[in-house]
This record gives C-alpha cells, structure tokens and sequence, in this order.
C-alpha cells in the first residue's frame, strides 16, 4: 500500500497553490502547471509515488526521458529551473530533507543527453513590415462595430508592442487617455506603456 503522505500529485497541487498566491500572473503559474505535469507523467510511468523516490539520479533520468520524447533546449532549460523552485519550495516548507535538484546542474543535464547548449538553434522572430501593417488595418476599415473593435486591437498590438496575452486581459480602466498610458500585464508584473498612435 503507497504512503499518502508526501504524495507527488499533492505535493505538485500545494505548491501551485503557493504561487498563485504569491500574486504570479495566471500564465506564470500555468507554465509551472505544465512543467510539473511532465514530472507528474514521468512519475506514472515509472510507478514513482513519493516526493522522496525523487533523488538526483531519477531527476536525471527524467530530463533525459524528456529529451528522448523531441523537446528542445528551451523546454529543458525551463523544466529545469522550475523543478529548482519547485524543490526549494518542499525544502522550505520541512517536506524534504534535501533538495535533489542541487546535485544537478543545467551543463550537465544537456551534456548528459547530448543536447548542445546553442541559442542560434533557436527559432527566429519574424517582424511585421510596414506595408504588412497597412493592409492589416485596410482590412479591417469600415462602420461595423466588430470592424472598429478589430482595428483598435490590432493597433494596440502593432503601435504598443503590448504582449497578446495583456491585450487579452486588458479592461477598458487600464487605457488613460489623459496621461496617454496603457496599463498592461498582471500581479506584481504590471507595466505603463505609452500609446503610440
């Protein structure tokens, strides 16, 4: 029979919990979700059950699972650093003696599977030209309301650089039209940013 104390999936849901109410934007902590998912799954398959069967040495392995299944540097690097604060969390909090991630380090997790640490692998943003812009507005001029609306947001996307996922968010308090500012982003993470048009 399999000790409930210390289970993964618990253990996973606290500290989720913890970050959200830490004032962390929804995607920062739904970004956390998603690494701890890939653990939580690697944890199924191998019949792992407790936070303390996870010592360095299956912490390297599963790196190197998830690297086996086609992710990308990125992935790794990020799946990294948030099982860092994941660990360091269950160590703060007394749930674990000793943190199993400070027996490893970045280098060596990508050497070990043979990833090579190179950032020009990496895909590279495209940019928007000018006459992209143009046609983009032209396509969305008219009177109908729903023509007006898909303007203003493309505009916003366009002339603030605001992110798409602070353009979602955005409420109609967040623009002040007096100071010429926009009011993006969420928790702790929110940014004035001038209207440029």
């Amino acid at each position: 029979m399999i000790e409930m104390k210390g289970l993964i999936e618990d253990e996973a849901a606290w500290y989720l919990q913890e970050l959200s109410e830490s004032g962390l934007s929804k995607n920062t902590v739904m970004s956390y979700r998603a690494d701890l998912n890939h653990l939580l799954l690697f944890c199924r398959t191998f019949h792992l059950y407790r936070v303390e069967e996870l010592d360095s040495r299956t912490l390297s392995q599963f790196f190197t699972w998830m690297q086996k299944d086609g992710r990308s540097n990125a992935t790794i690097r990020r799946l990294f650093s948030g099982l860092m604060g994941f660990f360091r969390a269950e160590r703060r909090a007394g749930k674990i003696g000793t943190n199993p991630m400070q027996d490893l380090s970045l280098e060596e997790v990508l050497q070990n599977q043979q990833i090579e640490v190179d950032r020009k692998a990496e895909p590279e943003k495209q940019t928007i030209t000018a006459e992209q812009v143009t046609r983009l507005l032209a396509a969305q001029d008219g009177e109908r309301l729903i023509l007006k609306r898909n303007r203003a947001l493309l505009m916003l996307l366009v002339y603030t650089g605001v992110r798409t996922s602070e353009l979602i968010e955005l409420k109609v308090k967040d623009v002040d039209l007096i100071t010429g500012n926009l009011c993006a982003g969420s928790g702790e993470k929110r940014r004035e940013i001038p209207l440029g048009f």
